[in-house]
């Protein structure tokens, strides 16, 4: 017969107080990814955006959502989320003419997509210590 496999987890203790404050690392990184793109989408649509007296490129605002990524199941939250909007009521109008958003969407997205993979790997370097 053969003999029983015995796994042993040495330093488990260790291991599970860093996933304790995990949470709070994952939360504060993507935090940070949101509101850093979101700043920078925000520019990039505005050098897109026509100019006449300046109005609707200063209409161009972000908002940021500042909830836990982590929701409770079931809570039908979307987690963190942020936009970048015009707030000027003619900017749709202006937008059929000239679709400065999706003028910014290229770069935005290459944008948002290194600020995420700078908060993974601050993620990463921060729960390994």
């Amino acid at each position: 017969m053969a003999k029983p496999l015995k796994i042993t987890i040495k330093g488990l203790s260790k291991i599970t107080e860093r996933f304790d404050g995990a949470k709070d690392v994952v939360n504060k990184y993507l935090q940070l990814a949101i509101n850093f793109s979101l700043f920078e989408i925000q520019g990039e649509v505005r050098k897109h955006t026509p100019v006449i007296t300046g109005r609707l490129r200063g209409g161009i605002e972000r908002l940021e959502d500042t909830r836990d990524y982590f929701m409770p199941s079931g809570s039908g939250g979307k987690g963190l989320q942020g936009m970048v909007i015009s707030t000027v009521f003619y900017g749709k109008y202006v937008h059929k003419n000239t679709p400065f958003f999706d003028m910014a969407m290229p770069k935005s997205r290459g944008i948002a997509r290194q600020r995420f993979q700078e908060a993974v790997n601050a993620i990463t370097s921060e729960l390994d210590k």
